[in-house]
């Protein structure tokens, strides 16, 4: 019995002393560390990998302040970022830090990038992650990886790059030489990764825009933003959704060839083309200088530029598609370059310029509001003669410009309507080529032949209004925006048609109508204008100068030239069967 009491008071000795020698923390080191666990990753020549760190203090109620330090062998280097003491010893590099880790299963994990250089052996290497309490180690975990030659890709100086295929490197004779080579031509610029090409702008999907040239930027205005959203019924302007949103996208490509995994940042920056300094304008997110009064931050910095953190994953060829933020108080109209820098941790930075456009073209588009205002007052003004006119043309007039209108209304609108979303869908911004045949031609027609039968000033107005209610009744188009297209039509082509002396001619030739009818189809090119304007101006479209210009050279002069001479000719006729 007493040798049996001995026996257990020897036990419970050694597991007193184990549990005091024992320790709470975990070390987890994985390199080179990858999302995907399933990969087995090689560590290339002169590529930057991720080591992650993890401690783990589990069980402890208490917090633990250790040291921890990396033993890093022959040429492998850690990019430099001033988190970790750097020493030499024995030619091995070690990295050391502080680390403080909470108590109750407490958790701190780190990433730091190494280069796996040229005068690191190649094939399976290990080292060491320690982590030590009063100069005494608690726990420590072996890392091993495999160095392996990148036989695809020759690091060389950054303003070039050789390629050897595959099939003139299958012996060791040929590698040889292409490391001898790779020392002469590097001189220690490592070509890692570079920026191959910047597109903008893009949607978010990376697609380009037809509607926008290339290297151009459309900024919105913010000056009459709350009138804008009365007439359009948008209520109150969400300062906090303009500075979020993105006003153009940026697709950068990269290349990888050492197949690199860590985070770069990116930044986009404007600069003036003649001094080449940093302007303002580009921001990023909800950084503008409402912030803090719109309560988005207590601590604005001072932004000049769009940044972001971008991941190469390993991959040799990589796009990434970046937002473009803009400071809408700050940002001036003109041509600029945008600098794109992408740098790394260790330093390591590649720059790139090209040439951008900043468009802000609101004045065009105030006149055009403007315009269409004015118009709407004149009608508004002159509303009390068209009773007169109707007295003038009888109850048959009134009852053929109703008929007109609403074979405008059945003939035009409605197939429109219909036949527009479809047609928007295959042909896109040149949809409205198709359905211009309609609006054009055949509404000119209708307008032309209707003025040849009653020659008298405000049938233009009387038909235009009805066409106008018929629409809203049936499609439910009793909009602001609406109504000053409307008026922008009925002014302009009642005060051409009034000025070129048609209502004052006894006879209509076909020389004079050839001539008028080309000036309707300048005002409708111009009225095509003013609606395209007020469209961009309302809603916060885009179009490109060109694409204005050849809507109002096709809509606007030739398809309603075509229309009003027709509508000369039509007219005629009809005026012969209503005079028999």
């Amino acid at each position: 019995m007493k040798k049996i009491l001995n026996i257990l008071l020897v036990m419970f000795i050694c597991s007193i002393a184990s549990l005091v020698g024992a320790t709470n923390l975990k070390i987890d080191a994985v390199y080179p560390y990858s999302l995907d666990k399933n990969t087995t990753v090689d560590v290339f020549t002169n590529s930057t990998q991720p080591l992650f760190l993890n401690i783990e203090n589990y069980d402890n109620p208490q917090v633990e302040n250790v040291i921890l330090k990396i033993t890093l062998p022959a040429g492998l280097v850690a990019l430099e970022d001033g988190r970790y003491q750097v020493t030499n010893e024995n030619g091995k590099t070690i990295l050391s830090k502080p680390v403080t880790v909470s108590a109750n299963y407490g958790i701190n994990f780190d990433l730091i990038y190494l280069r796996a250089t040229e005068e690191n052996p190649l094939g399976k290497q290990e080292f060491k992650v320690e982590v030590l309490q009063a100069n005494k180690v608690l726990t420590e975990k072996t890392v091993t990886f495999n160095h392996v030659e990148n036989t695809d890709n020759i690091v060389v100086d950054s303003s070039e790059l050789v390629t050897i295929k595959n099939s003139n490197i299958n012996n060791e004779e040929n590698i040889n030489e292409r490391k001898k080579r790779n020392r002469k031509t590097s001189n220690n610029k490592k070509f890692n990764w570079y920026v191959k090409a910047v597109e903008l702008p893009v949607d978010s999907q990376g697609k380009k825009d037809p509607k926008v040239q290339d290297g151009t930027i459309v900024v919105r205005d913010v000056a009459l933003e709350g009138f804008r959203n009365r007439i359009t019924g948008s209520g109150a302007t969400n300062w906090a959704a303009v500075y979020n949103t993105p006003v153009a996208y940026l697709l950068l490509d990269m290349r990888n060839p050492q197949m690199d995994t860590l985070v770069l940042r990116f930044k986009a920056e404007l600069i003036e083309k003649e001094s080449g300094k940093v302007v303002p304008g580009l921001t990023n997110g909800a950084h503008g200088e409402n912030d803090v009064n719109a309560g988005w931050s207590s601590d604005v910095e001072d932004v000049t530029g769009t940044t972001a953190m971008i991941s190469l994953d390993g991959k040799k060829n990589q796009e990434f598609i970046l937002p473009i933020y803009i400071d809408q108080f700050h940002v001036i109209a003109g041509e600029y370059n945008l600098r794109i820098t992408v740098e790394n941790t260790g330093g390591l930075v590649k720059v790139q310029e090209l040439p951008l456009r900043i468009v802000k073209s609101q004045n065009i588009a105030l006149f055009a509001v403007g315009f269409a205002i004015i118009c709407l007052i004149i009608i508004c003004l002159n509303l009390y003669r068209l009773k007169k006119i109707i007295i003038q043309i009888g109850a048959k007039g009134a009852i053929t410009i109703a008929l007109f209108a609403a074979v405008a209304f059945g003939a035009i609108v409605v197939p429109t309507t219909i036949i527009g979303d479809i047609a928007h869908v295959i042909l896109g911004p040149f949809s409205g080529f198709i359905t211009g045949i309609l609006n054009g031609i055949f509404m000119y027609i209708l307008i032309v032949s209707l003025l040849v039968i009653y020659r008298k000033p405000g049938v233009i107005t009387l038909m235009f209004l009805l066409k106008w209610a018929l629409a809203g009744l049936m499609f439910g188009r009793f909009t602001p925006i609406g109504l000053l297209n409307y008026s922008v039509n009925i002014v302009v082509l009642e005060a051409v048609v009034y000025f070129s002396g048609f209502y004052f001619k006894e006879k209509l030739s076909g020389k004079y109508m050839l001539f008028v009818a080309i000036l309707l189809g300048l005002a409708d090119g111009f009225i095509t204008m003013i609606n395209l304007e007020q469209l961009m101006f309302f809603y916060r479209l885009y179009y490109a100068d060109w694409y204005i210009g050849l809507y109002m050279l096709i809509n606007g002069l030739l398809y309603s030239s075509i229309g009003a001479w027709l509508g000369y000719k039509v007219g005629s006729k009809l005026t012969q069967v209503m005079g028999e």
